[in-house]
């Protein structure tokens, strides 16, 4: 039987129910035990076709960008460890 190609998943990882559906997607596709994850996704936002830096960027915007390019990957990684933390 010949190994089956990686599927991409996408989401909106601003959207905290997210990664417990790509968990979910995952669990449910066939693949088994997920061995490798790779958490790719980051936005970085602009004004005026500049990005901001810290005395120009508000809370709110701080709080979106850190939302995405960190929490996302924590929330996508929490629910598939256990079962790649037991392949060791």
């Amino acid at each position: 039987m010949a190994p089956r190609l990686p599927e991409p998943q996408r989401a909106d990882l601003t959207d905290r129910a997210s990664p417990a559906a790509i968990a979910d997607e995952v669990a449910k596709s066939g693949f088994g035990v997920v061995q490798i994850l790779v958490n790719n996704a980051g936005m970085a936002r602009k004004h005026g076709g500049k990005s901001h830096n810290l005395l120009e960027i508000d809370l709110a915007e701080w709080d979106t960008v850190m939302a995405l390019n960190l929490s996302a990957a924590m929330l996508v990684s929490r629910p598939l460890l256990p079962g790649m933390a037991g392949r060791q």
